[in-house]
């Protein structure tokens, strides 16, 4: 009886457990509590055009080469966008998060 069956697990838990496994990046993503942190300090954020990366080292009081690496690993998961600003070539991120997959 160890194996349970999926057939007997309530539809509820097959979704959450389907919801967990569709978006494992972004909670691998936001188990660190530095990216956590960015997060909540870009959401709170009321700027409309984003932050450059030696802003986001300032609020988390990080390295910039260590927000550029924060940052990455959430750009990667889907939860921020990156565009260059114009006219100088200046990374920027913005928060743009994406949709939870169903």
């Amino acid at each position: 009886m160890a194996e349970a069956s999926h057939e007997k697990k309530k539809p509820e838990c097959l979704q959450l457990a389907r919801l967990l496994k569709n978006n494992t990046p972004i909670l691998q993503a936001l188990g660190d509590e530095t990216r956590q942190h960015i997060m909540v300090q870009m959401i709170l954020s009321t700027s409309e055009h984003g932050q450059r990366v030696s802003e986001i080292a300032e609020i988390a009081s990080l390295s910039r080469a260590a927000a550029s690496r924060h940052v990455q690993i959430l750009k990667n998961a889907g939860l921020w966008t990156f565009r260059k600003k114009e006219p100088e070539p200046i990374t920027g991120f913005r928060k743009t998060p994406k949709h939870l997959k169903n």
